[in-house]
């Protein structure tokens, strides 16, 4: 049985992490070399949240339209120069943190175990 992190590490996070390069590739007019190592991934990786090819975000806007709030957050701290004042995996747990990421993926595991 997977746990809530994992659950949310799964549906959750390339979702957000999609949203974010997107947000600072075309608003923010970032290389994708600069996303990956803020991010860290690859910039493969990158390309791909970039082109739509790997984590759909249109899903996951429509059931938690707030994400987007947190993700324009995000991505001001990293362009005013704020990275070195924050880490960014904190700041994406603080995302599932405050919309209950993980009870709602608990809830989703518990429906499944008992059905």
């Amino acid at each position: 049985m997977k746990t809530p992190c994992e659950i949310v590490n799964k549906r959750y996070l390339p979702a957000i992490r999609a949203m974010i390069a997107r947000e600072l590739a075309e608003k923010h007019n970032c290389t994708q070399m600069k996303i990956a190592e803020w991010l860290g991934v690859t910039q493969a990786a990158i390309s791909q949240y970039l082109s739509s090819k790997r984590a759909g975000t249109e899903r996951i806007l429509k059931i938690r339209p707030e994400i987007k709030e947190f993700v324009q957050e995000i991505t001001l701290k990293l362009t005013n120069g704020e990275k070195e004042k924050f880490n960014i995996g904190e700041e994406i747990c603080n995302i599932c943190k405050s919309l209950k990421l993980k009870e709602e993926a608990y809830t989703a595991i518990k429906s499944y175990v008992t059905a």
